[in-house]
This record gives structure tokens, sequence and C-alpha cells, in this order.
């Protein structure tokens, strides 16, 4: 494994040809920057999602969402929430495999699309916003969030690997009368 260190903005580049479990066919670098992780290379399609959303609702969500996200994830997509624009509503989803969230939020959608960022890193840059109107977009894996006087971006990993929440489980419920535990 190579790995060399871009220290002025702390960004590592690893070689991960010698971890094939890892490695996507068409790219073998990825791009690790503060402990989030971003593939970067040539991808068949990219979806490009531009949003606006209240940073009250947004911050909540995110929070709310953090307590499913697992802290020491062996998929580095489990550290991760998913950020999903459809149908005029922001959706927020986060795993850590035995328990799931799903959070829809209004918001102002212009361009339909998903990305996972990680978790703590999204809940820290949300709350420290002035409340206010967020603009949210997409360009490849980055996630772009703006506000009037504020501009940052996460690195992210595609949607594609992150495990699907169901919306109905389909065990059978039962109820227990109190007087069983007296």
């Amino acid at each position: 494994m190579s790995l060399s260190k871009a220290s002025r903005d702390h960004t590592w580049f690893v070689n991960l040809k010698s971890y094939p479990q890892f490695v996507n066919p068409q790219k073998t670098r990825r791009v690790f920057t503060r402990g989030t992780c971003a593939t970067r290379g040539t991808r068949d399609t990219f979806t490009k999602m531009k949003l606006s959303v209240l940073q009250e609702d947004l911050s909540h969500a995110s929070s709310l969402a953090l307590r499913f996200v697992s802290a020491r994830a062996q998929l580095p997509i489990l550290g991760n929430i998913l950020l999903k624009a459809a149908n005029g509503k922001l959706i927020l989803e986060a795993t850590n495999l035995e328990s799931g969230i799903h959070i829809p939020i209004g918001a102002k959608v212009e361009e339909e699309g998903e990305l996972t960022v990680p978790a703590k890193i999204l809940v820290e840059l949300v709350q420290n916003l002035p409340a206010g109107r967020v603009e949210i977009s997409q360009d490849k894996d980055v996630l772009q969030v703006s506000t009037n006087n504020l501009s940052a971006s996460i690195s992210g990993i595609p949607a594609n690997g992150f495990p699907k929440i169901p919306n109905k489980i389909d065990s059978p419920s039962f109820t227990l009368k109190k007087e069983i535990f007296n």
C-alpha cells in the first residue's frame, strides 16, 4: 500500500491495489480527507442534487440521524448519513445495521439526487450555521453546503453502497397485558 500526504489540506492518497475487496475495477485510488472517504476517478453517471432547506430543520434531523450511525463501523459507509432529495423533500437516512431511521424534511428541490456524507462532520457543520436558508448542491461525490456568508464542501461516498432501510417490517405484532408483569 502506498501512502502520500498533502499536509496543507490534510488529504491522504492511498493506493488500494493490494486490497482487492475495497477496489472498484474502474478506480484504484481513494481520497481520505479528515476521516472521510470519497472515491475519485471516472464514473459512468453522476447525480446532481440541488436544494434549499431551513437550517433549523436540517440541524434537528441530522442530530437525530447521528444517533443511529455506527461509532466504529466496519464499513465506512455506515458512518455516513444518506441525503436523498426527491419529491419536494430532503430525506435523511442512517443505520448501524441493527436499527435505522428515515427522516423526511420539507425542502425546495431543484434537482433530485442522493449522496452519503460523514455524519459527525455534517452535524457539526449544520449546527454551526446561522439560522435561515441553507443551499445544498452536489458535484460528483462532493456535497456543497452554503448560506449567505459561508460555503463548505464535504467529501462523500456514492449512495449506491448504502444499505436499504425497510419501510415496513412484516413481523406480527402482539400485546401483553400489564397484569403479567405484576
